[in-house]
C-alpha cells in the first residue's frame, strides 16, 4: 500500500510540474487550433478534442449512464489517439529529414537552420515523451493527454521548412 501511495505522490508531482511549464494553455485546450487553415495540420484537430471534458460531462447527464460506459469510450479514444500520434511522429520525421536535406543541399550551410532544426527535434522529443506518459496515466485516471504542444512543435517545423524554401 505504501508503494501505491508513493507512486501516486510521484505522479502528482510530475503532473504539477508539467502544468507549471504549460501555463499558456487556454481553459479548454480542445479548441486551441481553430485558427489552423484546412490542409497541413487541420487533420490533427480531432486528436485535440478526443479527451475533452465536455464529452464526459454530457455522457454523465444522460439517462442510463454508467461509469463503465465512459471507461469503454475512453479506452477506444486512447487507441485512436495512439494512431494519430503515430501519424504525427511519421510526419515530423519526414519534415525533419526534408529540412536536413535542404540544409545540406545548399552551398554554405546556414548554422541557424541547423540550430532551429535541432531545437525543434528536442522540443518534439520532450513533448512526445510527456504525451506518451500522459496517455498511459490517462488509463489510470491520473492525467488528460494534451497534444497541443506536440502539434505546435510540428507546426513550428512546418513553418521552418516552408520558410527555408522547401516544398514537400
Amino acid at each position: 500500500m505504501d508503494v501505491i501511495a508513493a507512486f501516486a505522490s510521484v505522479i502528482g508531482r510530475i503532473r504539477h510540474h508539467w502544468r507549471g511549464l504549460r501555463c499558456s494553455r487556454l481553459p479548454d485546450r480542445a479548441f486551441v487550433f481553430d485558427s489552423i487553415p484546412t490542409g497541413a495540420l487541420a487533420k490533427y484537430r480531432p486528436m485535440l478534442r478526443l479527451f475533452s471534458e465536455r464529452d464526459r460531462e454530457f455522457l454523465q447527464h444522460q439517462a442510463g449512464y454508467r461509469p463503465e460506459i465512459w471507461r469503454q469510450l475512453a479506452s477506444g479514444r486512447r487507441r485512436i489517439f495512439a494512431k494519430y500520434l503515430a501519424l504525427l511522429v511519421k510526419e515530423f520525421r519526414q519534415l525533419h529529414r526534408a529540412g536536413k536535406q535542404l540544409r545540406s543541399s545548399r552551398s554554405g550551410e546556414n548554422p541557424s537552420v541547423r540550430q532551429l532544426l535541432t531545437q525543434e527535434r528536442v522540443r518534439f522529443a520532450g513533448e512526445l515523451l510527456r504525451l506518451r506518459a500522459e496517455l498511459l496515466l490517462h488509463g489510470l485516471g491520473l492525467a488528460r493527454p494534451d497534444a497541443g504542444p506536440l502539434v505546435r512543435s510540428l507546426q513550428g517545423l512546418h513553418s521552418l521548412v516552408a520558410g527555408a524554401g522547401l516544398k514537400r
